[in-house]
């Protein structure tokens, strides 16, 4: 953007207080304001989006940045991807799937979402009279999975009660099986795994014993 300065004003108090601060604005503004390369975009009295090119030179900062429109947030323009780029490489990113924002697809450094099979969490329970859901897959993605599970004991009357297993499920498309091995409980058992399944997943559940209140149940996931 190019400074307008004003010139040929008759040298008056008014107009020289008037020419020098108008120049001053010009500076401010050709030096802090992103314009557009478009001059109809950048001079339109309509209240719409800038058309055209821009760029900064230097560090750009923002405490949020959203690209796109209502309805997709990471779109530019019409092309469903979002690319970062300097002299001597570019990464494009683009738009996950349905499948893919549902399920464990992590954004590699390359720009590609990527599966990753093995995923992690971690479950608060305040142990009521029914079983408690841990996690769940979708039967039309994964046959079985396996788990590497802890519990911990955080009643008022906690021992130092702790329980970990490994625990293998599978399922035929309408019911779900499960082998526990490796169990070890510290000082009184926590509770029991099971695992059943609704329409579309398997279900791992936990159900504390009654004198646990309070646990936190950590998981570590390997679908297949």
């Amino acid at each position: 953007m190019i400074s307008p300065n004003v010139q040929s004003t008759v040298l008056s108090s008014t107009f020289d207080f008037w020419r020098n601060r108008t120049n001053e604005l010009a500076e401010i503004a050709s030096k802090c304001a992103v314009t557009t390369d478009n001059p109809l975009s950048n001079t339109s009295q309509v209240s719409a989006a800038a058309v055209g090119n821009a760029a900064i030179t230097g560090k750009f900062t923002a405490n949020a940045i959203s690209i796109g429109n209502s309805t997709v947030n990471v779109y530019i323009s019409s092309t469903p991807s979002l690319t970062i780029s300097n002299t001597v490489s570019n990464v494009s990113i683009g738009v996950p799937t349905v499948d893919q924002r549902a399920n464990n697809f992590h954004l590699a450094a390359n720009g590609s979402w990527t599966y990753v099979s093995v995923s992690n969490g971690q479950v608060v329970l305040n142990n009521s009279d029914v079983p408690d859901a841990i996690d769940a897959y979708p039967m039309n993605l994964y046959m079985g999975a396996e788990y590497l599970l802890s519990v911990k004991d955080t009643s008022n009357n906690a021992s130092n009660s702790h329980y970990l297993s490994k625990i293998l499920t599978v399922h035929d498309g309408s019911n779900a099986m499960m082998t526990e091995y490796g169990a070890i409980t510290t000082n009184t058992k926590v509770g029991v795994f099971t695992t059943a399944t609704n329409t579309t997943h398997v279900i791992l559940y936990f159900s504390a014993n009654v004198n646990v209140t309070n646990s936190i149940v950590n998981y570590v996931r390997t679908v297949i």
